[in-house]
C-alpha cells in the first residue's frame, strides 16, 4: 500500500506539472498575440488549466492543502457555469433545461462542502 502512495503522488506530480506547463503556453499564446479572435480567450485557458493543476501539484506535499484548492477550484469552475448559462446582453436564448443543468453542480457542490463541514463539527468525521 505504500508503494501506492508514492506512485500516486508522482503521477499526481508529474501530471500536474504537465497541466501547469499547458496553461503557461495557453498564457503565452494569449499574450503573444497569436489568437485572431481575442487574446482574453488564451488568458482564460491558462488559467483555468494552472487553476487544474494547483491541486496535483500540491497533493504530494499536504493532502489537506490540495483538498482546499480543489475546492475552490471546483466552486471557480462551477461560477463560471453560472455565469455562461445567466449572463444578460446575449442575443443566444438559453433553454431552462441548460440553466438547471448550470445549477445542479454548484448545488451539489454546496451541498457536498456542506455536508462535510457539517459532520466535522459535529464530530462524525470518520
Amino acid at each position: 500500500m505504500k508503494h501506492f502512495s508514492k506512485l500516486a503522488k508522482a503521477a499526481s506530480l508529474v501530471c500536474g506539472l504537465a497541466i501547469a506547463a499547458l496553461g503557461f503556453v495557453w498564457l503565452w499564446i494569449g499574450a503573444s498575440g497569436a489568437l485572431q479572435s481575442s487574446p482574453s480567450v488564451g488568458y482564460f485557458a491558462g488559467v483555468g488549466f494552472l487553476v487544474v493543476a494547483a491541486p496535483l501539484l500540491a497533493f504530494p506535499f499536504h493532502r489537506r492543502s490540495a483538498k482546499v484548492l480543489a475546492v475552490i477550484a471546483l466552486l471557480l469552475f462551477a461560477c463560471t457555469l453560472l455565469w455562461l448559462a445567466f449572463r444578460p446582453g446575449q442575443p443566444l436564448e438559453r433553454s431552462a433545461l441548460a440553466q438547471a443543468g448550470a445549477i445542479a453542480p454548484v448545488v451539489l457542490l454546496v451541498a457536498r462542502v456542506g455536508l462535510a463541514w457539517y459532520r466535522r463539527r459535529a464530530g462524525l468525521a470518520t
